[in-house]
C-alpha cells in the first residue's frame, strides 16, 4: 500500500510540474481575452498529456537494457537537470521574446521551429489568427510548445517504473484543470502578468528526483 501511494505521488507531481507552465498560458490567454472552447481544451490536454505518456513508455523499453542501478540514478539526473533548467525558464524565455517573430501572415506549418519557440516563450501567440479564440489546430501547437521541456522528464518518470496509462489520465485532468483554472484566473485579473511559475515546476522535479532514490 505504501508503495502505491508513493508512485500515485509521484505521478501526481509529475503532471503538477509539468502542467504548470499550461496554467501560465491559460492565465495569459484569459487575461488576452482569448477564449479557450472546450474542444481545444481537450486536445491541449490530450496531447500534452499523450506527450508525457510516451516520454514515460520510452523509458520503460529502455530499462531492461540497462543495469538495475543505473536507472535510479539516471531518473534523479533527469528528472533534477530538467529542474534545473526550468529553475532557469524565465531568462531564457525573455531571450528567446527578442527574437524576431514570424510574420502574421505566415501559412500554418505545425513543425515550424522559431513559430514553436516563440509560442513556447509567449503562449498567447498561438492564437494565430488573431481571432481571439483557440481553434483546436492552433491547441495542438501549443501543446507541443508547451511539452517539449517535459520531455526529459517524462523519461526520467520511466525510469522509475511509472505507468504510462495513470501518467496519461492523470495528465489529461491536471491540464484540463489548470486550463480552466488558469483562464479563469486570468479573465478576473483583466490584466497581464510578466510572472512565470516555471521556477515552481523546476522545485517540483528537483524533489522528484530526490525522490527516485528512495
Amino acid at each position: 500500500m505504501q508503495s502505491f501511494w508513493l508512485s500515485f505521488l509521484h505521478i501526481f507531481l509529475l503532471c503538477a510540474a509539468v502542467c504548470i507552465d499550461t496554467f501560465a498560458a491559460a492565465f495569459g490567454f484569459g487575461a488576452e481575452k482569448i477564449r479557450i472552447p472546450t474542444l481545444s481544451a481537450l486536445v491541449l490536454s490530450a496531447v500534452s498529456a499523450a506527450a508525457l505518456a510516451l516520454a514515460i513508455l520510452a523509458g520503460g523499453w529502455l530499462t531492461p537494457f540497462l543495469p538495475a542501478g543505473l536507472t535510479r540514478w539516471l531518473s534523479c539526473l533527469l528528472l533534477s537537470g530538467m529542474g534545473l533548467v526550468k529553475l532557469f525558464d524565465s531568462a531564457l524565455k525573455r531571450l528567446v521574446r527578442r527574437l524576431p517573430q514570424p510574420g502574421r501572415k505566415l501559412s500554418f506549418r505545425l513543425f515550424r521551429m522559431r513559430f514553436l519557440l516563440h509560442i513556447w516563450a509567449d503562449p498567447a501567440a498561438a492564437d494565430a489568427d488573431c481571432s481571439s479564440v483557440l481553434s483546436a489546430a492552433e491547441s495542438v501547437t501549443l501543446a507541443l510548445a508547451l511539452s517539449s521541456d517535459g520531455l526529459a522528464a517524462g523519461l526520467g518518470g520511466g525510469f522509475s517504473g511509472l505507468s504510462p496509462w495513470a501518467v496519461f489520465f492523470c495528465g489529461v485532468f491536471t491540464n484540463w484543470f489548470c486550463i480552466a483554472a488558469g483562464s479563469l484566473a486570468g479573465q478576473k485579473a483583466a490584466v497581464r502578468t510578466s510572472s512565470d511559475l516555471s521556477w515552481l515546476g523546476g522545485g517540483i522535479l528537483l524533489i522528484m528526483g530526490l525522490l527516485a532514490l528512495l
